[in-house]
């Protein structure tokens, strides 16, 4: 049994969980309570250099243990998050982001411009051959300037840069160097962040279980003392699992028109939407035949 007032059903919001704690204020003020989440995909893992992409699942997990210099308003815009602030140059091809002071990773280590400019480097290393690399291409390097100063020069302007850190992904979150480094290859499904929750139980193809992490910077949050995350592939069972009350909240997208639509028709369900920009992307690898024939 959950704390959570009524349960929701989430529509083509990537960050269903941490959007659901504020999109509803009855969740929003209430204090303790475990919230079950029914999520798409198992997760793979964590680690830049061995999941390559996060997809929707690890982008909800993530969200919640993990942090970005910035996060995503209510209103669409950027906010401070570990960053309280940011300017670019004149040609906006540098953005300098003045760090939150006393943040600590839940190992206990401090997070600073160092453990910025270490992810970054750790994921741009050519010898790692990270997929993850090809999205911070714009970027050429990340610099921390002093324990609270951090330099991003890119390749290309980007007026909108502290937007694009918003994103829980894997090139935005920020990991404790010191996890990375001690647990190597374990870090994948052992990962460190500097977020409102940490992990404390995690089984394959099962769930995740998040508890508050009793050291967060942002005091008196979060509300919630629990996360439970079950992968729910298939998308009947997942519906299922909501109208019984095995979970609070699921992810739905258009392609499950008839779910929405009852789940519209059931009183005891909330439907929360989003809809915004979004792509379809067909990639093609022009460095083999036929496609590196420009004909």
């Amino acid at each position: 049994m959950t704390s959570t007032a009524s349960r929701l059903l989430k529509i083509m919001l990537p960050l269903a969980a941490v959007a659901g704690f504020a999109a509803t204020p009855a969740l929003a003020q209430k204090k303790g309570g475990t919230l079950t989440v029914g999520v798409e995909l198992d997760i793979a893992g964590f680690d830049p250099l061995k999941v390559g992409v996060y997809d929707t699942s690890p982008n909800i997990a993530a969200s919640l243990f993990l942090e970005q210099l910035t996060r995503l308003g209510e209103d669409g815009k950027p906010k401070p998050s570990l960053a309280l602030s940011w300017s670019p140059s004149a040609d906006f091809k540098t953005w300098t982001y003045k760090l939150r002071p006393d943040v600590k990773f839940s190992d206990g280590t401090p997070f600073n411009a160092q453990a910025v400019a270490f992810n970054f480097n750790r994921q741009k290393d050519p010898k790692n051959n990270c997929r993850c690399a090809f999205y911070i291409a714009n970027t050429l390097s990340v610099e921390a300037k002093d324990d609270l100063t951090v330099v991003y020069t890119l390749k290309d302007p980007a007026v909108n840069h502290p937007a694009l850190l918003t994103r829980p992904d894997q090139n935005s979150t920020i990991h404790s160097p010191t996890a990375i480094q001690a647990k190597g290859d374990d870090y994948n499904r052992n990962p460190v962040g500097t977020g409102p929750f940490v992990i404390k139980s995690w089984t394959a193809g099962d769930r995740m279980v998040l508890e508050r992490n009793p050291d967060y910077w942002n005091k008196g949050k979060p509300n919630l003392d629990r996360v439970v995350l079950r992968p729910l592939p298939d998308a009947q069972s997942r519906f299922a699992s909501l109208v019984s009350g095995e979970t609070d909240v699921v992810w739905a997208d258009e392609y499950e028109a008839d779910n929405i639509a009852r789940a519209r028709k059931n009183n005891a369900l909330k439907v929360l939407e989003y809809v915004g920009s979004g792509a379809g992307v067909a990639a093609m690898n022009t460095k083999v035949p036929p496609l590196d024939d420009v004909r």
